[in-house]
């Protein structure tokens, strides 16, 4: 592990969730990628998880509802709008 910077390991592992959703603020956002440019460790855990998280997407982007429940869904959804 090489790291120089503002932000320590258990801070970045905090974080990589968030980061990983882009749901960081600027400046968070800033400091973790400064991080896992000089720290091998956390950059090795980023790839892991970001690998993951793409291949999950990947796949949920590949099934379908089934029609019954979009159905259901949409009625709903239906009845929340008029505020039944």
């Amino acid at each position: 592990m090489n790291c120089h910077d503002d932000m320590d390991c258990e801070k970045a592992f905090r974080l990589l969730d968030g980061y990983l959703d882009r749901s960081l603020n600027e400046e968070d956002r800033a400091q973790i990628e400064e991080h896992l440019n000089v720290c091998t460790r956390c950059a090795c855990e980023y790839r892991c998880e970001e690998t993951f998280v793409r291949e999950v997407r990947a796949k949920l982007g590949r099934l379908q509802a089934p029609p019954e429940l979009m159905d259901r869904i949409r009625a709903h959804l239906d009845q929340l709008a008029s505020g039944s």
